[in-house]
């Protein structure tokens, strides 16, 4: 494995993810302020929220391109160097996706902590009246079971997105093996 392309197609693919990440929460924050809970009496008064819902869609479907890309990218970067077998490109391809999405998921999980309360306290500061006594500890549970979720999701999607880089490694060393460097 090439330790140069492993590098620079980790940190392509982590920045990529970070940034679509911080979108995602920005989007979020600023729709959320403009929340006012009493207003709202059915669905279509959800507009805005279309926009959040939307671009976890896109995110959703993008995902396994990311994560395959990463690994043929990889491949690519590595078959500039010298020849490539398909187990080098899914070796490379796994590691470099999984380790940037799990960069991109750490940073989600610190963007949660540092962003779900604020979140939380806007929705109620909006709310038609006084928050009842006995769901403020609920307020902390779901702070606890969102970040604990996120770790959960980080886990998960960093061995997902290492088969996905895995498989798009293979696949593009399969087409560049025994081809001339450029």
């Amino acid at each position: 494995m090439r330790y140069t392309p492993f590098f620079i197609v980790t940190a392509a693919s982590a920045i990529i993810q970070i940034l679509y990440t911080i979108a995602v929460t920005a989007v979020t924050f600023f729709l959320t302020r403009s929340l006012d809970l009493g207003s709202i009496q059915g669905p279509e008064d959800l507009g805005p929220y279309q926009l959040v819902m939307l671009t976890g869609c896109i995110g959703t479907l993008l995902a396994p391109v990311v994560h395959a890309g990463t690994g043929a990218l990889y491949s690519f970067l590595h078959w500039r160097e010298e020849d490539i077998t398909a187990e080098i490109g899914a070796l490379g391809g796994a590691a470099s996706a999984g380790l940037a999405r799990f960069a991109s998921g750490a940073v989600s999980v610190l963007l949660t902590i540092l962003v779900y309360p604020i979140f939380m306290n806007q929705i109620m500061q909006t709310a038609p009246g006084p928050m009842p006594p006995e769901l403020q500890p609920v307020l902390g549970f779901m702070t606890i079971g969102n970040m604990a979720g996120g770790l959960i999701n980080t886990c998960t999607a960093t061995f997902i997105s290492a088969g996905l880089g895995a498989v798009g490694g293979a696949l593009a060393a399969a087409l560049f093996k025994g081809r001339p460097a450029p």
